[in-house]
């Protein structure tokens, strides 16, 4: 809205100073413009009208009659109010001579603040009421323009239509008889008015409409002046069937009608139309439905206006959730700069296919062939686009795996660093050469593609038949079957390669065949240094089978002379020492009474040194058959022997021992051999705590899953300095004195030599004075 604008026409400084400060209050906020003469004031308002004008009666250049009546000739400033500003001591003659002139008020100087002010304010309220009153006058004459002009069209248009329109008036009476028809209903129906006369429309109306119709015309008679509007089927003269739609105004109370007015126009081709149109539309909804294909509508604003179901799903939501939504929420950021770029295209008129990718509901990519045009109103302005969407992900997806396993493909060839492989065209002209290629044949890629393979490593007669291999390869589509062959490089180096050709197939057509080379000179050679080895390895094994059986020889002949050193140990040896036990013995039983002192102690040592000499004897003997015994292997119940072997123990010793056993399993292993292990271990464990008042032998098993069975016997003797464990276990290796233990230092070795013949370990672990375990392993039973 503009500020109120206050025109100063005065000489007067005093003046114009007063109306600029009080225009400058809150209530008024006007704009004042100031000039010091009246014809510079009539000038500057032409085509920018004040709302106020105060002009001072001491103005010289023009009369205030000569002002107002120039001032008021243009029609735009007509309506502003004029005030003169006189002097308070003029009488009442001067004010009206100034009011015959054209002034609308006089403003009496000097003046208030507040009197201006609210002259002011009036002049201002007044000019806005003048405003209003002159704009309401202008609408009205308007308006009674417009509708004099109006009536006057209908006039002439209510004329050509009686006789001209394509629709026909029928005037009806209450019962459906008609009364009055126009010439255009007469060419629709075929009968003339005065035929008409004896008609009732209900005679004429098909009968599937009738009800309907009845209805409708019942509501109309009920209410004057009412209207409606029907579609109907109407015989015609010749017994033909037409569509009208029919404008029933009920007009039997007005003079001059006394009727129903029908207004009937033909709308059979209409309703062909129609009909046609709505099959189209059921077979179009039809495709949109059972079509895989995405339907995509948007507006110029590119939100979403139509989406088929399809559509709906492909981006994962439903079809309502779809409509109003722009195109750009469903795009990644970095592309929609190029989507605003074929925006742009597309509303230049311009259609294009292109791939796509859109974010679906559940932040899933989907990937879209996107086939797009531009759609366009009816003054061919750009309305939107309109977007056939075919799903491609699933083939982006097989494209990028398809990509990624070429690539890997081609590094695999690449780098492959022992087969050289080279791709082939027809007739053997090199498209692919890898590095192995380069490495066998010497020839850099950029000189062997584009060459033919035989040209650059076979002579004439071997490419002649290198052609007819690469030529039944095509043919038949199969590969070769791996040989060896010679070739030659272009430097001169003569190599023998393993190699294969396989063709590559396209559409069931070979495309290209790989041939893959291994160079197998090396091979072959250490083959043949292999067979020379191999040659002489016969030889030699045949001299050393030679030797073994000497050796064996040598070896039984050994065994032959130990059984007799054995023989001799049992019978030789021994048959002095009974001789010497037995005289001993007859000495002491005849003489001992008259021996004493050193005599008695000397028959005493005799016998026993003859009794150790015997158990030395019968020891070594014992170690010597456990090493050439023949074994008997077969599941062992280890409780059992550990029972069989307490038998043979001092009773009165085990009586004051706890033996305490754990559960013991199956083992595999000779029977004999290892109740022999088990009584030497045994007897070890109850000599050596027989010092402790409470002795205490354990016997456990362990089986770790390896196969073995880990079996240990443990006492709370008197134990070992562990520093000397490794001498346990050899022949006449003893950590006590016999004074204080008796033993000849051979059970241990005989222990460790049946354990190592069953294939097994034997150890031990001690400290002094806390007891000793000794354990050993052997296998499980089956």
């Amino acid at each position: 809205m503009r500020a109120s604008v206050i025109l100063v026409v005065s000489n007067d400084a005093g003046l114009t100073e007063q109306v600029e400060r009080i225009a400058s209050d809150p209530d008024l906020q006007c704009q004042v413009r100031c000039v010091s003469s009246g014809r510079l004031g009539i000038a500057r308002t032409k085509g920018a009208p004040p709302d106020v004008v105060v002009v001072s009666a001491t103005i010289t250049d023009v009369s205030l009659s000569e002002f107002c009546a120039e001032f008021r000739s243009d029609r735009n400033r007509s309506g502003a109010p004029i005030v003169a500003a006189i002097d308070r001591s003029s009488d009442s003659d001067e004010r009206a001579a100034l009011l015959e002139v054209g002034v609308d008020d006089i403003l009496l100087l000097p003046v208030s603040d507040d009197e201006l002010r609210a002259k002011a304010r009036l002049l201002l309220r007044l000019k806005e009421a003048d405003d209003r009153v002159r704009a309401s006058r202008a609408r009205i004459r308007a308006l009674a323009s417009e509708q004099t002009a109006i009536l006057r069209q209908t006039e002439d248009r209510f004329r050509a239509l009686a006789q001209y329109s394509s629709e026909g008036v029928v005037v009806v009476s209450d019962d459906g008889r008609m009364k009055f028809m126009t010439p255009t209903m007469e060419r629709i129906l075929g009968w003339t008015s005065s035929e008409a006369e004896s008609l009732c429309i209900w005679e004429i109306v098909h009968r599937s409409d009738r009800r309907r119709l009845q209805e409708a015309w019942e509501a109309l008679l009920r209410n004057p002046m009412a209207a409606t509007v029907v579609e109907a089927r109407v015989r015609t003269k010749t017994s033909g069937w037409l569509w009208l739609e029919v404008v029933a105004s009920n007009q039997l109370h007005v003079p001059g009608v006394h009727g129903v007015v029908l207004n009937c126009r033909d709308i059979s081709e209409r309703r062909r139309i129609s009909d046609a149109l709505r099959a189209s539309q059921s077979r179009y909804r039809r495709f949109v439905e059972v079509t895989q294909e995405g339907i995509w509508a948007t507006d110029a604003a590119e939100r979403t206006t139509f989406v088929n179901e399809r559509m709906a799903q492909m981006l994962g939501y439903t079809t309502p959730e779809m409509l109003g939504k722009p195109v750009a929420s469903l795009l990644l950021p970095e592309d929609r700069e190029e989507h605003t770029r074929r925006i742009a295209r597309r509303a230049g008129g311009q259609m294009e296919a292109y791939e796509q990718r859109f974010v679906r509901k559940d932040g899933s990519i989907l990937w879209a062939l996107v086939s797009a045009s531009p759609m366009l109103d009816q003054t061919d302005q750009y309305s939107g686009s309109f977007a056939l969407l075919t799903d491609i992900t699933e083939q982006k997806q097989m494209d990028k795996e398809l990509r990624e396993a070429l690539a890997r493909f081609e590094t695999l060839i690449e780098a492959t660093p022992l087969v050289a492989i080279q791709g082939m065209d027809r007739d053997g002209t090199i498209t692919l050469w890898n590095r192995a290629s380069e490495s066998l044949y010497g020839v850099p890629r950029d000189e062997a593609v584009g060459r033919r393979l035989q040209d650059i490593l076979l002579d004439d007669e071997e490419a002649a038949a290198f052609e007819q291999v690469l030529g039944e390869i095509w043919a038949s589509g199969q590969p070769t079957a791996p040989y060896e062959w010679r070739v030659c490089t272009p430097g001169g180096l003569r190599r023998w390669v393993y190699s294969t050709m396989v063709p590559v197939k396209t559409d069931d057509a070979v495309s290209c065949v790989y041939c893959m080379d291994v160079d197998v000179t090396d091979r072959n050679e250490a083959r043949a240094a292999l067979l020379e080895s191999q040659q002489e390895l016969e030889r030699l094994n045949a001299e050393l089978g030679r030797r073994v059986e000497e050796r064996t020889k040598d070896l039984q002949e050994a065994v032959e002379d130990l059984d007799s050193f054995a023989y001799s140990v049992t019978h030789d040896l021994r048959a002095p020492l009974r001789a010497v036990s037995g005289f001993s013995k007859a000495l002491d039983e005849d003489y001992g009474q008259q021996l004493e002192g050193d005599g008695a102690r000397y028959i005493r040592l005799i016998r026993d040194s003859v009794a150790r000499m015997d158990k030395l004897i019968s020891d070594l003997l014992t170690f010597s058959r456990c090493s050439r015994t023949d074994m008997t292997l077969r599941n062992l119940s280890l409780t059992d022997l550990v029972k069989s072997a307490l038998e043979d123990m001092d009773h009165e010793q085990l009586a004051r021992s706890e033996i305490v056993m754990g559960d013991l399993p199956t083992v595999c292993g000779d029977h004999a051999l290892l109740r022999q292990v088990l009584t030497n271990l045994l007897a070890n464990a109850l000599k050596y705590s027989r010092t402790q008042e409470h002795p205490r032998i354990e016997i456990t098993a362990t089986d770790d899953g390896s196969g073995w069975i880990r079996c240990a016997v443990k006492d709370n003797g008197v134990g070992y300095d562990n520093r000397y464990a490794h001498k346990l276990f050899g022949v006449f290796q003893r950590l006590h004195n016999e004074s204080e233990f008796e033993g000849t230092g051979v059970g241990l070795a005989i222990v460790h030599r049946i354990i190592r013949r069953h294939g097994g370990q034997v150890g031990s672990e001690s400290e002094l004075g806390k007891g000793a375990t000794f354990w050993f392993t052997v296998p499980r039973g089956v």
